[in-house]
């Protein structure tokens, strides 16, 4: 069993590190990591990776607003500029057949793809 005296010792020890730790953490902090137009409002919840959420306030209806809706990136953030012409997306991974389609296809569809 922890004695109080033990106890009073780890927190006045962890309560007098805790100014040396912050500086070590200012690289999470960096609020020019993230730009995205028309999200203006949206909790940060990470600057190294897009990863916003949608204040309570903001949810005012059933159906969340584009500008409002959560952002979540698990990897870097995407190029700032993409080329319509060359853009492709693959789905595959564990289907019987991979499927492939450009920005002028998903473009031309009327209604959801099907492979």
């Amino acid at each position: 069993m922890t004695s109080r005296r033990a106890f009073l010792k780890t927190a006045s020890a962890a309560a007098l590190a805790a100014p040396a730790v912050h500086p070590l953490l200012t690289w999470a902090a960096d609020a020019s990591a993230i730009n995205l137009p028309g999200k203006d409002g949206m909790i940060v919840r990470s600057y190294r990776f897009l990863d916003l959420e949608t204040p309570v306030e903001f949810m005012t209806d059933w159906i969340t607003p584009l500008n409002h809706f959560f952002v979540r990136n698990h990897m870097f953030e995407p190029p700032a500029k993409i080329d319509a012409s060359t853009w492709k997306l693959t789905i595959g991974g564990e289907v019987e057949k991979a499927a492939h389609a450009d920005s002028r296809r998903l473009a031309e569809s009327p209604r959801p793809l099907r492979y």
